[in-house]
């Protein structure tokens, strides 16, 4: 094995042992026993450094019947409130720094119109621009996973409320 393979295999390995996701203690890892199952996924492995980074969110109903969930997936910082918070990206950079949100986006309380049942087997998904909401300017391997949260109903209903955490994914940043 090339010095230049085992280097990038060490880097590769540190960067992903940087992103692992928090800690029960600091959110609620999903039960396999969920209905809903959350995915990430972006559309290439390495960008330029003004490129757009484009990320797929997907929610699954994996289970036999209807599932009402929160449809809007608006992304939030981690400091918005509970009630107001649906998708938070955590991005670590190479050196181990989380991206911070650009406070562009005002996100309202939950109304009925941003439920909808998702039915068994079925899935929705929600397409972002990672550049268009946090700030991401370090060179090389960055990680990133997704927290969605509903803690709220709809007036006529009841929801599925929780927090799932999704899959861990890499991309680079080019000089």
């Amino acid at each position: 094995m090339s010095t230049k393979t085992i280097i990038s295999v060490v880097v590769a390995a540190i960067a992903l042992a940087a992103c692992t996701p928090p800690s029960q203690s600091s959110y609620t890892v999903t039960d396999v026993s969920e209905p809903l199952i959350l995915s990430l996924s972006i559309d290439k492995d390495a960008y330029q450094a003004d490129e757009p980074i484009y990320a797929m969110l997907t929610i699954a109903n994996t289970s036999n019947t209807d599932v009402i969930i929160k449809k809007r997936m608006a992304a939030n910082a981690r400091s918005e409130s509970v009630q107001k918070r649906d998708v938070v990206f955590i991005i670590n950079s190479p050196t181990g720094y989380t991206s911070h949100y650009k406070p562009k986006t005002n996100v309202f309380p939950v109304e009925d119109s941003d439920f909808a049942s998702l039915p068994a087997g079925e899935k929705i998904e929600q397409i972002y621009d990672l550049r268009d909401l946090y700030y991401i300017d370090e060179h090389g391997t960055h990680s990133v996973f997704v927290i969605y949260q509903n803690s709220s109903d709809p007036s006529n209903g009841t929801a599925w409320r929780g927090e799932l955490v999704s899959n861990v994914v890499l991309f680079t940043i080019n000089p």
